[in-house]
């Protein structure tokens, strides 16, 4: 799959990384904090979380950059129908 052009889209993908980076960070500032002390149910409470997360993340992204291609088709769909609006006026006019 090609990723969509997502200069317009700052806002959308400045969300995305901003929650990705601040789990990771709770996530690691916690780990840090508790790991030397973990039990296997410990490690198992971990890591359920954090498979949680990312599929969540990923879910995120894949619908984020979805509707980014879908905006992509729609504006080059009105793009081609403006360009053949303005071939079509110009083959007038010459007539």
């Amino acid at each position: 799959m090609d990723l969509p052009d997502m200069s317009d889209h700052n806002r959308a993908v400045r969300l995305y990384w901003i929650a990705l980076v601040a789990t990771m960070l709770v996530v690691g500032v916690w780990i840090a904090y508790a790991s030397p002390t973990f039990t296997a149910v410990q490690w198992a409470q971990y890591l359920l979380p954090s498979i949680l997360i990312m599929a969540s993340l990923y879910g995120v992204r894949k619908v984020l950059l979805e509707r980014l291609s879908a905006k992509a088709r729609e504006a080059e769909a009105m793009s081609r129908l403006h360009l053949a609006t303005a071939e079509a006026l110009a083959t007038a006019i010459d007539a």
